[in-house]
């Protein structure tokens, strides 16, 4: 497929009471906070090495929305100033007629490297730059659903079973169709949320499912052993198709995001041989799918 297009991914799995690693979901723009927190920088040097090889005196913008400035966008942006000049730039605050940005500090750039995880900025920026990563893969890894379709069918990697559905009423006919499937609960979330937001999860069955108007995946509930009396996942971290480092999130709740009050550590390392194949597999399987879309457009 030549070129790669999902550059740089956190991919997440939930360790089942088999000790297998179960697809949960894939990330264009993986939580700096978690690599802040636990001073990983295996994928930022990794990163920062790809973008050199593939652009000349590299001048960086890392596009976010100005809500989302924190300590982990600064730190990616500190880590990364450590290679080449890197700035943050505010998704609202650009006029899309020219290929200059404006960072934080009011000053007009042009950048060769963009690092960003915004669809919709991706849709209506012009420019021959890098694109860290491109809309073809952050179209895929922003929709749960094709995401785990994808990942279902290219690999032989573990996932729920994976329903989408449009309202409660949908939701409970299709549990009722295929109740053997959720013996061991069930997990509701929209198809294009992130930070754990609107994810429920249920032991059981419940009899009565909540009204939405967005477009949900249904899923079976992974059973796991608890760590310490804790939920807990992996997010694992993957740049230009290689491992390169895990952190484990926890929680008292069965919804571990950080958003939704998670913690996080760096993963023992009787987990990462674990995980290591499955992500590589995760983000081949992205990456092919985002090839093929990006090719019928050049």
């Amino acid at each position: 497929m030549g070129t790669k297009k999902y550059i740089i991914g956190g991919i997440d799995f939930i360790i089942n009471k088999q000790n297998e690693p179960v697809f949960i979901e894939a990330n264009s723009a993986p939580g700096a906070k978690l690599l802040a927190g636990t001073n990983m920088l295996e994928p930022i040097e990794a990163l920062a090495k790809v973008v050199k090889k593939r652009v000349k005196n590299p001048q960086a913008a890392i596009v976010i929305r100005k809500k989302e400035k924190d300590e982990g966008n600064e730190w990616k942006q500190q880590q990364l100033n450590r290679f080449f000049p890197t700035h943050q730039c505010y998704f609202e605050y650009q006029d899309y007629s020219t290929p200059e940005l404006v960072d934080e500090n009011g000053k007009n750039m042009l950048p060769n490297v963009l690092l960003f995880n915004l669809l919709s900025f991706a849709q209506i920026y012009q420019s021959s730059a890098f694109m860290v990563n491109p809309k073809e893969a952050i179209r895929i890894t922003t929709d749960k659903h094709l995401s785990t379709m994808i990942v279902q069918n290219l690999t032989e990697v573990r996932t729920p079973k994976n329903f989408m559905v449009f309202s409660g009423t949908g939701t409970k006919r299709v549990a009722d169709q295929v109740l053997e499937q959720f013996e061991t609960g069930m997990v509701l979330k929209p198809v294009f949320g992130w930070g754990g937001k609107g994810v429920t999860v249920w032991k059981k069955v419940p009899r009565d499912f909540p009204k939405f108007r967005e477009p949900m995946v249904l899923q079976n509930r992974v059973d796991l052993e608890l760590k310490d009396g804790k939920f807990w996942d992996v997010r694992c971290y993957v740049v230009n198709g290689k491992f390169c480092g895990a952190v484990t999130r926890t929680s008292k709740q069965p919804v571990v995001n950080m958003n939704r009050g998670g913690h996080f550590e760096k993963l023992n390392s009787e987990f990462v041989n674990l995980v290591k194949k499955p992500t590589e597999q995760v983000a081949a399987a992205i990456d092919k799918i985002a090839c093929a879309i990006s090719s019928k457009h050049q």
